[in-house]
């Protein structure tokens, strides 16, 4: 049994996307401390090559280190896959034997394919337009300034401690609040009459909007412009907005498809 296996075997059963470890933490899984290099040079933390045992027993479980802190004596891992992976030097000996990797491919269309599974990042910027409070006037609302402008609607209630989102894509936001706060008679559209009841009993409504051009998908901190029109490009925001209102402790409503 090597050195670094059971390292290797503990980091492999781990679910959380990272992982923050103290270095004795990781002697104690080891069974002996870490050599003290470990704890005098950042580049024994080093992910390149994974050359050395001790950096093939994290890469081989699926995991680079993200950061380290040698006064603090902590490092930080951060999951690329899950479930191991063949070692390089179990690849070259596939190759020699086979004549090609050992899961079948030939090497030209296996490094194609390995370089998709490179360690990537994906995320969604999110710039956001305070459209402002909606006020009851007697029977009817009263709306702030609402640009006419397709884009992502963020409509917030509050009735006692209950926070309540509804996320809707529309085609144009003044005519989406106007048909919602408005107009009573939603009979054709019940998802339209159900936020329009929310509202109702909502003690207090206030409203944001993703505008055009105010919506990115960062890819390895590359960004493009999210098209709303587009139905996948549609689905990662309104997911990521979801996610965010969630975080703040709002349950929330997505309307599928786009409205206005």
């Amino acid at each position: 049994m090597g050195k670094y296996d059971p390292l290797r075997r503990y980091m492999s059963a781990l679910m959380q996307p990272e992982w923050t470890a103290g270095f004795d933490e990781l002697g104690e899984i080891l069974g002996k401390p870490l050599p003290p290099s470990a704890s005098e040079h950042r580049t024994w933390w080093a992910n390149h090559g994974g050359q050395m045992v001790h950096q093939q027993a994290w890469l081989d479980a699926g995991w680079r280190v993200d950061a380290v802190d040698l006064s603090r004596r902590q490092v930080v891992f951060r999951r690329v896959r899950y479930g191991g992976r063949l070692t390089s030097h179990g690849a070259e000996e596939a190759n020699g034997r086979l004549g090609k990797p050992a899961n079948g491919l030939p090497s030209e269309i296996h490094k194609m394919v390995e370089k998709t599974r490179q360690t990537n990042s994906i995320s969604i910027r999110l710039d956001w337009t305070e459209i402002g409070a909606v006020h009851r006037d007697g029977d009817t609302w009263a709306l702030p300034d609402v640009p006419e402008s397709p884009g992502l609607c963020r409509i917030h209630t509050f009735r006692e401690d209950k926070h309540g989102t509804t996320i809707a894509v529309v085609r144009d936001l003044s005519a989406f609040l106007s048909t919602l706060f408005c107009n009573t008679d939603h009979e054709e559209n019940s998802a339209v009459a159900t936020i329009s009841e929310r509202v109702s009993a909502a003690r207090y409504v206030s409203v944001d909007a993703v505008l055009p051009g105010q919506a990115w998908i960062v890819v390895n901190g590359r960004g493009i412009k999210a098209d709303l029109d587009k139905p996948s490009d549609r689905m990662m925001v309104e997911h990521a907005v979801a996610m965010l209102s969630r975080t703040a402790g709002a349950a929330v409503t997505r309307l599928k498809g786009q409205f206005g």
